[in-house]
């Protein structure tokens, strides 16, 4: 998935998520894939993937 570079990027908590509000105005939807055994991510880690894959070293400059 590309991201465009003026994306906004909202992380939800790992309980709730995003608000209901949140949802409603997104254009884009996206989720990180988990293993069976792990319920959620927590914030520091989902937004570390969600970078890496958005301007990581494969990423054209």
């Amino acid at each position: 998935m590309t991201i465009p570079d003026d994306a906004l990027l909202a992380f939800g908590s790992e309980r709730h998520g995003i608000s209901p509000e949140l949802r409603k105005r997104a254009t884009r939807l996206v989720a990180l894939p988990m293993r069976p055994q792990v319920s959620s991510y927590n914030l520091a880690t989902s937004v570390a993937m969600a970078l890496f894959h958005w301007g990581g070293p494969d990423r054209p400059a």
